[in-house]
């Protein structure tokens, strides 16, 4: 804390303004401080606000009794206590009105001036004496200016403070988000920044990488995907403001392998010429969700014969499929994608034109290319907006495959739609964060920069080149930022950085440096080290802050021999006057360092009118004529741009003087260089602004909470989004709240771990920040238990080095976790109808030759358990089918046949071994299961029907076919002859029954004429039945009478 220099005795030694306080004191206390409070509600003093609010018996008290002990110290003629007892107050959050945090920049220039007005409103009514009131106006001054410097120092001070403290808020985000945050220099075509998730998310470092320069393409990127990644690259020089380039692609790992990498690009800063200049994005490690996708599609395939299982897998993932039948321009949606639309399921017919007009305008034409480039390729990747009918507006991922007919037509295109909009928002959030956290950089002179120690190189970020003077992008060493240090620093320098290597821990340090015209330039240097496996320092981070202009002023007070001079070169506050009638300026010494100009040449009102911006030239010319007028005090802050470039922001104040018949005679006043305390107010609401909307815009609880004492100090809006709970309610029960509404089954596991995570992190302070995940079941306001994922790390630590506040950030996973638990499910669900299929089904290895899964029905069939034919390897060939049958195998190395399509079936019918020796048939089914990236086919996947036993019956009734020819044709021979020889005696018996009628008919009774009629009509009858069965006989053996002679 800044007090008062003993040395200068003279505010400790007033003569005429003790006694006039002790007046005050005793005879107008309650006038003065009505008096006060007035007229600083005239004046609008956002200080005297915050009194209103109270109720008026509590204002009055607060106002009287700090009135009280200001007059009393003044009449005791200790003005210098009653200023370091203020400011005492003030740093520590005691002051006896107000509390510290709601004080303004205007309330440390208002109120000052406040309490000028009020002392010098009773001076008449205490003397009558002139020179006595002259002594008491110019000590009231007095006061009042050495009283507004050291509050100037002090609110400027306090700003500072909270800036570093809301960058270490920043920096700490930054390195929580699990993604890796980059800026790019197009001029200089590298990364010129990167959080600390870089190597573990695209598994090279920033170094790395730099050191491939452009070549980085073709040695890292998958072939397929350069073209791609190159097209996005020059999407992004293009890109529009506020427009993400989303890029998807593979890149090579050490070990050889490629993995998915997801990166979302925007443009961060622009030239004069508005090219751009550099860009701001996220990778992201999309591997595993590549992986996912794939396996939904897998899963989505196999069990494409199940309805409710498909819809539910399109729920899982926000996902709906399309088919567009170009012919006649008609669309087929699942009840999802309808959904997705804000559509009830298949409520409405749907085609191309009504697909369009739930476009976003700004997207329109963007999607309307894509749709016709589906003419032309094959396949099409594309992002683009929605406006739902209720108004909402989604992001969407659209990926289209093009089918085409027998004849090279295009027949149908089909499709995917997943809605990614809280993905996209979160990017959103990410980049315009990333900006606002560079300008907080640039705003407070302060840059990065991280030195490995190993390997020697170093990194700058921008701020880091301009406070050494350095060409940005020139490759730096570790003498560039030493070799600048004057002499007088060198060792003290070299001794700290010595002491870092020897404890391994990062500290501060300050020194100057020569600048190259001469100057010096004063740093301030924080450092921090990270530590390799074997605990030796890897590499050495911090921050290079110029603290040039604070150095100076410090300096400028210790040269400066007039306490007056002091108190306005610290307040950078400059007297003038103006005489109305003879138009001549007066300034003080410190207005013509505010204006950079030689003591003595005082601007005219004209030529001061040039340094205005032109936009406020007339506004504030009214002012001052208003001011002249004697109708209003002057009272303006405006810019002015100084003849060398600069622009600073001044606070004009001014007064008239009247004469004795009242006529304005004298215009005097002050102005006060405000530049440096209005950036610094800038800077701290972009900062606060910046850490309110990336947490409140976050789809996430964060939060910082006191270990010791279980207090929340922030929770961001995302409790109440996501879990329905106020912030408020967490801050006043602290940890217990979590204790109540975290899954009784979750908690003593998570409070075990947390406990050694906090062990963990106190034993190893001078290591890196420990990052704890945790996945645990909290219960929401309406009583439902939700998934949620936690990050956990230290975010400072207390003066003993021990933990002290712990950040966490909280995703909702609740969907993931129950997608997982329903693919296990279903995979289950698929597992058990193998085991219980009736027909053998396996998977076979076309690289190894071998079986990679075969099912229990094997051992049913064949006598063999799943293990046994598994571990034969690629002799499964040879030791299962029949040698006679090996030719009909797709795809074995001992049979030339393959699949002729991959999409096709091949079904064959071969002998496979019995484990008791035999061969027995089945029927077999095969079709492609897996291919890799150039068709080559991976894995078959086969069903095996034993028919065995359909064999057996086939060579069964073949043998009795035979039999059955040979029993006809004896039985044919046989009525053949029979029919033939049965003949001659009918024909006797017929003959003779014909002459009995002709001869003795008379001679019978009746009896026997019936009965010879019954023995002829039966012959008769016999002799047609002989000749029908003859001729079935000739007919069935393919025979014809001939004509033979019966004599030979």
């Amino acid at each position: 804390m800044k007090s008062i220099d003993p040395t200068f005795s003279s505010i400790d030694a007033l003569q005429v303004l003790p006694r006039y306080a002790s007046f005050l004191l005793s005879q107008k206390l309650e006038e003065y401080c009505r008096y006060q409070y007035n007229l600083g509600l005239e004046m609008d003093i956002p200080l005297v606000k915050h009194l209103v609010a109270l109720p008026e018996g509590e204002r009055d008290k607060r106002i009287r009794e700090n009135a009280a002990e200001f007059l009393s110290l003044l009449a005791d003629n200790k003005a210098g206590e009653f200023i370091n007892r203020t400011i005492t107050r003030w740093r520590s959050n005691a002051l006896l009105l107000v509390d510290s945090h709601v004080i303004e920049a205007d309330d440390v220039s208002l109120v000052n001036y406040l309490r000028k007005k009020a002392l010098q409103n009773y001076i008449v009514g205490y003397t009558q004496d002139p020179g006595e009131i002259m002594t008491l106006v110019s000590e009231i001054d007095y006061f009042s200016a050495t009283f507004l410097t050291f509050c100037t120092n002090t609110y400027i001070d306090l700003l500072k403070d909270r800036v570093e403290e809301h960058s270490h808020v920043i920096q700490k985000v930054a390195e929580t988000v699990p993604g890796a945050i980059f800026i790019y220099d197009r001029k200089e075509s590298k990364r010129t920044y990167t959080n600390n998730n870089l190597e573990p998310v695209i598994g090279y470092s920033q170094q790395e990488l730099n050191k491939l320069g452009r070549d980085y393409l073709e040695l890292l990127i998958h072939p397929d995907d350069q073209e791609h990644l190159r097209s996005q690259m020059k999407a992004t020089f293009s890109a529009k403001d506020g427009e993400t380039i989303v890029t998807k692609y593979r890149v090579r790992h050490r070990n050889g392998e490629y993995k998915w990498l997801g990166s979302y690009e925007a443009v961060f800063k622009r030239s004069s010429d508005g090219s751009v200049w550099q860009t701001i994005g996220i990778t992201l490690d999309t591997d595993m969700e590549q992986k996912a996708i794939a396996e939904k599609q897998r899963l989505i395939k196999k069990l494409s014969r199940s309805e409710a299982m498909y819809k539910k897998a399109e729920e899982i993932a926000n996902m709906g499929n399309w088919v567009w039948y170009v012919k006649n321009n008609k669309l087929e949606w699942t009840d999802q994608l309808y959904r997705i639309y804000g559509l009830e399921p298949q409520s409405e017919e749907i085609t191309m034109d009504r697909f369009l007009s739930f476009i976003h305008p700004n997207d329109y034409d963007y999607v309307r290319s894509g749709v016709d480039e589906l003419t032309r390729e094959d396949a099409l990747d594309y992002t683009f907006r929605i406006i739902c009918p209720d108004g909402t507006i989604k992001w969407l991922r659209s990926l289209a495959q093009v089918i085409y007919d027998k004849a090279g037509a295009i027949s149908t295109i089909v499709g995917i739609e997943q809605d990614v909009t809280e993905k996209q928002k979160l990017i959103n959030k990410l980049e315009e964060s990333q900006r606002l956290y560079k300008q907080a950089q640039d705003l407070s002179r302060m840059g990065n920069f991280s030195w490995d120690v190993k390997s020697g190189a170093v990194f700058w970020s921008d701020e880091t080149y301009l406070i050494y003077e350095k060409p940005f992008g020139e490759t730096v060493k570790f003498e560039d930022a030493f070799t600048p240090i004057i002499p007088e620093d060198k060792d003290r320098v070299q001794a700290a950085i010595q002491l870092i290597f020897e404890k391994k821990e990062g500290t501060s340090i300050s020194f100057a440096i020569c600048k190259k015209d001469g100057n010096k330039k004063y740093i301030i240097l924080h450092t921090d080290v990270q530590l390799d496996s074997q605990g030796e320092i890897n590499c050495i981070v911090g921050t290079v802050q110029d603290v040039t202009e604070k150095e100076e002023l410090i300096n400028r007070l210790q040269e400066s021999e007039k306490l007056y001079k002091q108190a306005q070169s610290l307040a950078h506050l400059g007297n003038w006057t103006v005489d109305l009638l003879t138009n001549e300026i007066t300034w003080s010494d410190e207005l013509f360092n505010i204006y950079e100009r030689k003591i003595g040449q005082v601007l005219t009102q004209e030529e001061w009118y040039e340094y205005l911006d032109p936009k406020d030239r007339d506004l504030i010319k009214e002012s001052l004529e208003l001011a002249q007028q004697g109708q209003n005090a002057l009272d303006i802050v405006h810019q002015v741009y100084l003849p060398s470039g600069k622009i600073k922001t001044l606070h004009r104040r001014g007064e008239v003087v009247l004469d004795t018949s009242g006529k304005p005679v004298k215009l005097v006043g002050t102005t006060q260089d405000i530049t440096e305390e209005f950036q610094v107010q800038s800077e701290l609401q972009e900062s606060q602004t910046f850490i309110r909307k990336i947490t409140d815009a976050t789809p996430s609880i964060i939060a910082t909470y006191n270990v010791n004492t279980g207090k929340y100090t922030f929770v961001s809006e995302g409790m109440e989004k996501l879990l329905g709970y106020p912030t408020s309610k967490v801050l006043e029960k602290g940890t217990g709240f979590f204790q109540d509404i975290i899954h009784p089954d979750d908690l003593p596991l998570l409070a075990e771990q947390n406990a050694r995570s906090l062990e963990k992190a106190n034993e190893n302070g001078n290591k890196p920040d420990l990052l704890v995940e945790s996945t645990y079941r909290v219960k929401n306001s309406k009583g439902a238990y939700r998934w949620v994922h936690t990050y956990g790390t230290v975010f400072d630590h207390n003066k003993e080095g021990k933990v002290e506040h712990v950040l966490n950030i909280s995703l909702d996973v609740t969907e993931q976790m129950e997608a997982t638990a329903k693919i296990k499910e279903q995979e289950h669900f698929i597992q058990q109808i193998a085991d219980a299929s009736p027909t053998i089904l396996y998977m076979f290895d076309v690289p190894t030759q071998s079986m990679a899964y075969i099912n229990r029905e094997a051992f049913f069939v064949l006598g063999y358990l799943p293990d046994e034919i598994i571990e034969e390897g690629a002799n499964i060939t040879a030791f299962l089918y029949h040698p006679e049958d090996i030719a009909l195998l797709p795809c074995r190395r001992q049979s030339k046949k393959t699949f002729q399509q991959v999409d096709s079936m091949i079904q064959y019918e071969c002998r496979m071994q019995h484990k008791d020796g035999d061969h027995r048939w089945l029927l077999v089914r095969e079709i492609v299961f897996k291919t890799d990236e150039n068709g080559k086919i991976l894995q078959i996947i086969g069903a095996a029907l034993d028919i065995n036993r359909r064999k057996e019956m086939e060579r069964t009734i073949l043998q009795n076919t035979l039999q059955l020819e040979q029993s006809n044709a004896s039985l044919e021979e046989f009525a053949y002859v029979a029919s033939h020889d049965l003949k001659e005696p009918l024909r006797k018996i017929s003959t003779f029954g014909d002459r009995l009628v002709a001869s003795q008919l008379d001679r019978l009774s009746d009896d026997g004429k019936t009965y010879l009629r019954k023995i002829v009509d039966a012959s008769q009858r016999m002799q047609n039945m002989i000749s029908d069965l003859l001729s079935i006989s000739m007919i069935s053996g393919n025979r014809a009478f001939e004509t033979c002679s019966l004599q030979k």
